[in-house]
Formats: structure tokens, sequence, C-alpha cells
């Protein structure tokens, strides 16, 4: 009689178990894991886009990069070594995930629970991102999936999805305007900003002398901590951009590898590049680092810019030698070119 019992209790978990996976696979069911954007919500109550950070598995469930949106919401990202991985709002509460398992841990900081999600934990073939299902984030996150929205603004996506760690989201669904993602332009027309993938880096009203930048590089610490939670891992899992008070650095093959430095110097700053800005989606992105970094430092950024690319990626050296320093817009430059590394000494031409 009690074997009866507990196959009746078994089949019940099953059925349950194909019913709520059900409801989610609904919710998924896309041609396309690009059609789908993310918007999580700011401590200020404004929103903010993400894209690329949503895949599709094999059986239509929506699946999340781990570590992307991690970041995005300021939690932090852990990739232990037996395999699993954890998003972490602390120390004591988090989500832990086992690659091939539906379960997870759920730690609500007093006791660990053991969670099921309609779809496993698994390492994307694609992108080689971690990925958990959108779901499971319920536990350290509200959210909310809002399918075939019909907003002119989102025309481009079929399904937006709102995570918010302050606040349950809206029944309706909010509306941002979305920033294109550029490919590194040359130009010297008059600009009121820079964009670097969707990062809008403000124009400078004159050259940022180094005496003057401390360690917000000139009130850019927050733009740059927007652009690392954009670029880190999105092309690369490894790639890097970190900064502090002296240095920024960029690298697709981990901190102290061949890429893209600006470094505080005793004139003014030193721009080392050690990686192609031309000829793939990667170089692409290398190029836009370098033009974020000028826009850091100069008003006139695609001018300096222009001259540093095209010096860089082509025989038009603009004038920029070893010897000395040449006129650039706001500033003036050198070059050295050692060990594989071009390095671009600038400072104000004042």
């Amino acid at each position: 009689m009690k074997n009866v019992h507990k196959k009746i209790i078994a089949i019940i978990l099953v059925l349950v178990s194909f019913m709520y996976a059900g409801i989610y696979k609904e919710e998924a069911n896309a041609s396309s894991s690009s059609k789908y954007l993310v918007l999580v919500q700011q401590k200020n109550g404004s929103w903010k886009g993400y894209r690329d950070i949503i895949e599709m598995s094999e059986n239509g469930y929506l699946m999340i990069k781990a570590k992307r949106i991690s970041k995005a919401l300021g939690y932090t990202y852990v990739k232990n070594d037996n395999g699993s991985f954890e998003i972490k709002d602390s120390d004591v509460i988090y989500n832990t995930y086992t690659k091939g398992s539906n379960e997870f841990i759920y730690s609500n900081g007093i006791e660990e629970v053991v969670k099921m999600s309609p779809e496993k934990a698994y390492t994307s073939k694609e992108s080689k991102y971690n990925l958990c299902q959108i779901s499971s984030l319920g536990t350290l996150v509200y959210y909310k999936t809002f399918n075939n929205p019909g907003i002119e603004e989102y025309s481009d996506y079929q399904g937006i999805i709102c995570f918010s760690k302050y606040e349950e989201i809206p029944e309706a669904l909010p509306v941002i305007e979305l920033k294109p993602t550029k490919v590194p332009t040359i130009s010297s027309e008059l600009e009121e900003a820079i964009e670097v993938e969707g990062i809008e880096f403000p124009l400078r009203s004159d050259f940022l002398e180094k005496g003057k930048a401390l360690s917000d590089w000139g009130g850019r610490a927050t733009v740059w901590r927007d652009l690392e939670a954009e670029v880190e891992g999105k092309l690369i899992t490894s790639t890097n951009l970190v900064f502090d008070s002296d240095k920024i650095e960029f690298t697709h093959l981990g901190l102290g590898s061949d890429g893209i430095s600006l470094t505080k110097s005793s004139k003014g700053y030193k721009l080392a590049i050690s990686v192609k800005l031309k000829g793939s989606v990667v170089a692409d992105q290398n190029a836009s680092i370098v033009k974020a970094m000028v826009a850091t430092i100069s008003s006139k950024p695609s001018l300096v810019y222009d001259a540093i690319y095209n010096s860089f990626t082509t025989n038009e050296t603009y004038g920029i030698n070893e010897d000395s320093y040449v006129d650039i817009g706001d500033c003036q430059l050198k070059v050295e070119m050692k060990d594989g590394i071009v390095t671009y000494y600038i400072k104000g031409n004042n």
C-alpha cells in the first residue's frame, strides 16, 4: 500500500513538473534569441537595455548569460572549480547552478533550498557563456516577460524581459530609447557625444590634463562602468575591461595579455595597442575601446581617433613620428613601436 502511495505521489510530481515547464516554454517560443531585449531597473528607477544577453535552448526555453546578467544587476558571478556557477546578491544570498541539471540551490541567508528550473543549466556552444533559465532568477530579483509588446520602440523584438532588484515589475512595459550599437566611424564633424557599444561618452569642453583627471578620469568613471558591463564577455568569454585611478585596460585574453591600455604618465597619457583594430568583429570592438579612451581625454575625439586609427591600420601617418610631438586636434601625439606594441604618447597642446 505504501508503495502504491509513493507511486501516485511520483506521478503527480512528474505531471506538475511538465505543467510548470509548459508555462515557461510557451513564453520562450521564438525563432531567434536575438529577438529578445533585457531591461534592468537602475537604482534611480530608470531602465537600461541589454542586447545579446538571451539565448534559446534546444528545447525552446529562454536562457540568460549568467555572467552578463550578474554584472547588469550589480551582483557577483562566480565560476567554481567543480563546473558549477553562482549568481550572488551577497555572501549568503545566491543561486548555485550545476550544469546538466534542472536543480539549483537557492540560499536565502538562513538556509539552502533546492529549487527546480524548467531547463537545465549549461554552457552555450555558440557563445561559451554559462546559461541559466530566466525564471530561476526569480529567487533573487523581480522579473516579468512581455511577449509581442506591440510598441514602436521595441518593434525589432519579439519579447522584452524586465528585471529589478528594487521593486515588482509594473504591469505596463517600461519604454526606453534604445541607442544603436555602432561600428567605429571616422569623422571630423563636430559632435555632441561619442557612442561606443551603445554607451554615450559626452563631449569634453577641452583636453583633460592629467592633473585634472584624478581617480574618476574627469567624471567618466560611471560611463566606463557601463561600458565594462556592456562589453565584458560579449564576444569572447575571457574579455576583460578594468580601470583604476591610473590605468584603463582592455583585453580579450586575460589581464596582462595583449590588448589596449590608457595609462597616466609624467607628461600626459600613454595609449598602448598590441592587438588588431581592423579586419574582424573582435578587431572592431578593439577599435571601439580605443575611441572610448580617446573620448575620455580629448574634446575633439573624432579628429584624434581618426589620426590614431588610420596611422595604426594604414600608411597614413598624419605626421605622427617617434622623434617629436605633432599637433592633432586639441592635443599633441608622438609614437613608439617596440616588441609588437604601438604606444601613442598624448598630451595637451596648450
